[in-house]
């Protein structure tokens, strides 16, 4: 502590009033800064460096102290060398025997101690602002004098002005919260410990406050209760924030609990405690809350194998690591989860994390992935009865082919005898033969010609009762395998193959796509190509030619084959099926292609081509998912 500059003196006043210092110490000369002889020589001149505003203050008490022997006492300013000091000075009066009276006092220099006092002050000042503002509260009850004091902040936070606070502080106490005020406030006065509470107050207008209040009890050093000081804050902002928050926690909890996905809420450490799981999750994998205390428990039961469940943890904890590091989701991840009765479930986890919770959903796909591999399955065993029906159609279409080209085999011949059978008849009716018997056989031979006409016209329908599969075709692709096919059979024959997409355009500009069966037309185009090269070869034209235009039309497309061989007659229009020009055709050929724009549902004309030789024009139908035709 640091000291403080003191000075004594001695004052003597004689009995005819008047006074002189017989004593001054240098340490009082030193704090006014005035000199010895001068003080001796005019007591007066002590009071030179006194402050105006308390020099009469200063008379007035040395006159009071003179006239009635009475100690002097004074604490004032004095202006020392410009600058401002305080200073306190007693005396206490001594009566001589000879009637005059000594004083005998001292002075000491307190401006260190007021700028102290004035430091607190203007703190406690300060601190009664912010505390006001703060609407913390400052309150004291003194034992011995059953007295309670309030400051402002307190009477401010209770919604009192200062004539109204009745001195109890348990009137404005909730009702339903005294009981454990008061029980709290014995407490800390019976143990002398430090008590904090929380609880509400009614204002004299109604309003219901909440506030934190701490307190503790003062003791002299017997143990005795002297007081009870505390402080009081408003809280109740933080308080309704809370049980809002509460609020809305319990919203949430509840609109979680009934959403009919699962859902898991944990702390993202690797093996975190399980805080809430909903209804859906508890349903669908059957283990209870109980069950499941932390992720190393659901672990164990949902991934009995432990590789497995090694690497499940080892994904699952490498997408939380991403999540923490780059933010998003946590997953999708799917695995399959063994439930509590056995079964198993496929499931997709995926994950939020808000601060160091993650809500995490969990999507079952039991059902859409057994969906999936029954699809699966089906299109498979649809994919085999497509081939067992594709190849039951190839044996049945080899089967009619062959059928066909032993009917034409046998039709040539019978026909011939048909015809001789007629001619020879003719001659009996209009020779008038000799022989009834002659006659009766022939007859037989015309009826037994006529029936096998007729059961080889039934062996050619069986190409018209062959089934055609209709999928999207490419005509453009279609020509160019059959080209390819008979590539080595052009080559040899050195004709020459011309393609177009019509007039102006080159095939394959624009689509072409018709429903229709693949195999079926590669064999019919083939043939247009090796009836054409037949007839090139057989006849030796100057231009050897073949011409092929896919031409795209408003509802149907049109594929043009056209070569310069000698053409066909009239009469072989008439019987295009299974007849031939060919000195050892079959008459199949044509009779295929025929029967394939049948069951394609198009149209089949023979004409002459441009370049003078036969053009065959096959007509189908534009389905309605095609492209439109070209203008």
């Amino acid at each position: 502590m640091m000291e403080r500059p003191v000075g004594t003196f001695v004052l003597e006043r004689n009995p005819s009033g008047s006074a002189a210092f017989t004593f001054v110490s240098s340490g009082l000369l030193a704090m006014i800064n005035a000199d010895r002889d001068s003080v001796i020589a005019d007591p007066d001149a002590i009071f030179h460096s006194v402050h105006p505003d308390e020099v009469a203050n200063v008379l007035a008490l040395s006159e009071y102290a003179f006239i009635n022997h009475a100690p002097f006492q004074w604490s004032g300013r004095a202006i020392i060398n410009g600058t401002t000091r305080w200073f306190s000075a007693e005396a206490s009066p001594r009566r001589r025997d000879d009637g005059a009276t000594t004083w005998e006092g001292g002075v000491i220099d307190i401006t260190s101690h007021k700028a102290a006092e004035e430091a607190v002050a203007q703190s406690t000042r300060k601190m009664s602002v912010a505390a006001l503002t703060a609407g913390v509260g400052f309150w004291e009850y003194d034992f011995k004098e059953n007295r309670q004091e309030w400051d402002v902040a307190m009477l401010a936070l209770f919604g009192l002005q200062p004539h109204e606070f009745s001195g109890v502080w348990d009137h404005y106490v909730h009702p339903d919260d005294l009981e454990r005020v008061r029980d709290g406030v014995l407490r800390s006065m019976a143990t002398g410990d430090r008590s904090e509470q929380e609880y509400r107050i009614i204002r004299p207008n109604g309003e219901i406050r909440h506030v934190s209040a701490i307190s503790i009890a003062g003791r002299s050093p017997n143990g005795e209760l002297l007081k009870l000081t505390g402080v009081c804050f408003d809280i109740t902002d933080r308080k309704l924030a809370k049980i809002k928050l509460k609020q809305s926690e319990t919203r949430l909890a509840r609109i979680i609990d009934e959403v009919a996905i699962p859902i898991v809420v944990c702390s993202t450490q690797k093996f975190g405690t399980i805080l809430s799981t909903n209804k859906a999750f508890i349903s669908t994998f059957g283990y209870s809350p109980e069950e499941l205390p932390d992720v190393r428990a659901w672990s164990i039961l949902a991934y009995p194998d432990e590789a497995f469940r090694n690497y499940v943890f080892e994904r699952w904890n490498a997408s939380i690591a991403h999540a923490l590091d780059r933010g998003g989701m946590v997953g999708p991840l799917e695995y399959p989860i063994v439930c509590k009765d056995g079964s198993i479930r496929d499931v997709i986890f995926s994950g939020v994390i808000v601060d160091d919770i993650i809500t995490v959903t969990v999507v079952d796909v039991t059902e859409r992935r057994d969906a999936e591999r029954k699809l699966t399955e089906s299109v498979d065993r649809e994919r085999q009865a497509d081939e067992r029906r594709r190849s039951l159609l190839e044996k049945k279409l080899r089967t009619s082919l062959a059928a066909a080209a032993v009917a034409h085999e046998i039709n040539q011949p019978l026909s011939t005898i048909l015809m001789h059978t007629q001619l020879a008849l003719a001659t009996f009716d209009s020779a008038a033969a000799e022989s009834d018997k002659l006659r009766t056989h022939l007859a037989d031979m015309a009826a037994e010609g006529s029936r096998m006409v007729t059961t080889i016209e039934k062996m050619r329908s069986l190409l018209r009762n062959v089934q055609t599969s209709l999928e999207p075709v490419e005509l453009s692709g279609v020509i160019h395998t059959a080209l390819l096919y008979n590539k080595n059979l052009l080559s040899d024959h050195h004709i020459e193959v011309s393609l177009s997409g019509g007039p102006g355009h080159h095939l394959g500009d624009s689509p072409c796509r018709i429903a229709g069966d693949e195999a079926q037309l590669q064999v019919a185009i083939g043939n247009l190509i090796r009836n054409a090269v037949d007839a090139i070869s057989n006849h030796s034209p100057p231009s050897r030619r073949i011409t092929i235009d896919l031409i795209p039309m408003a509802n149907s497309i049109e594929l043009v084959v056209g070569d310069s061989g000698p053409g066909l007659n009239n009469s072989f229009l008439k019987n295009i099926p299974l007849h031939t020009t060919k000195p050892e055709g079959s008459g199949v050929g044509l009779f295929i292609v025929a029967t394939t724009v049948e069951n394609h549902g198009g149209s089949f004309n023979i004409g002459r081509s441009p370049l003078g030789g036969a053009e065959f024009r096959l007509s189908f139908p534009r389905p309605s998912w095609g492209p439109p035709s070209r203008s």
